[in-house]
């Protein structure tokens, strides 16, 4: 959820102290993080985050292929307008 995780981040890196931090992102998500997580790249640069698309760890039955491809293509449609 992007309405929470700034908040989840900044408290994590102040109180463990976080300093890795992998993100996975939801293939059907219409939500971008992108700018969330460039912001405290550039706000923390001791923070070291990575970001796991689908392909780096889902992979779909081939008989529910189609549900992620329709839902990859209009999510690429909306973060483009």
């Amino acid at each position: 959820s992007n309405t929470i995780f700034p908040e989840w981040l900044a408290y994590h890196y102040e109180v463990l102290p976080l300093r890795r931090l992998i993100v996975a992102i939801d293939p059907l998500t219409v939500l971008d993080s992108s700018a969330v997580i460039e912001g405290f790249r550039t706000l923390l640069p001791d923070l070291n985050i990575t970001v796991w698309y689908e392909d780096h760890y889902f992979r779909p039955k081939p008989s529910e292929l189609h549900l992620f491809l329709n839902a990859n293509a209009s999510t690429n449609t909306n973060a483009d307008t």
